[in-house]
């Protein structure tokens, strides 16, 4: 009786650890596409217009402002990319989740002043992903949700990192 017992529950504990292998490389495809997505109309667009666009925002000021708008979108199309392929996770996590977190403050920021969303410039003028900040904000948190379950994943499936742990042991 007791080994039928452990056999269960060890076939409910590996289902709970495919599930979340799933979730995770679920999660990892998602954020990366929709950051490499974002970086790269970005980078095709000229920088003058989403610097416009964040000046709308008020949150930073310059030359700050100009470095963070010429600078992120190579950090969503790397960081992006390194987490499509699972290469260093928990930096590539960090990083995309420090974004996003400043983000959110962006848009709290905006939201608490009784702004309204002229225009979100996150993915430049190729289209929109939500009308309202509030629209901007649930996006944001649900992508925040799934870097935070890839940053404390030990799941390794489908990434370059789970390759080279098994080419280091062998």
């Amino acid at each position: 009786m007791k080994e039928n017992q452990l056999k269960m529950l060890l076939t409910k504990k590996m289902a709970v650890k495919n599930k979340i292998k799933y979730a995770v490389f679920g999660s990892r495809i998602v954020v990366a596409a929709v950051f490499i997505g974002a970086g790269v109309i970005k980078l095709i667009e000229p920088v003058e217009e989403f610097i416009a666009i964040a000046r709308e925002w008020n949150i930073i000021g310059e030359p700050f402002l100009t470095w963070y708008i010429t600078l992120l979108p190579w950090v969503e199309v790397i960081f992006g990319i390194m987490l499509l392929v699972g290469l260093y996770k928990k930096i590539s996590s960090s990083v995309i989740g420090l974004s996003l977190i400043s983000f959110i403050i962006g848009i709290v920021t905006n939201m608490a002043r009784g702004k309204t969303l002229e225009e979100c410039g996150c993915f430049g003028s190729a289209f929109e992903f939500g009308d309202t900040f509030g629209q901007l904000l649930w996006r944001d948190l649900i992508l925040l949700a799934m870097v935070v379950l890839i940053f404390l994943s030990k799941s390794d499936w489908l990434s370059l990192d789970g390759y080279f742990k098994k080419k280091k042991k062998a």
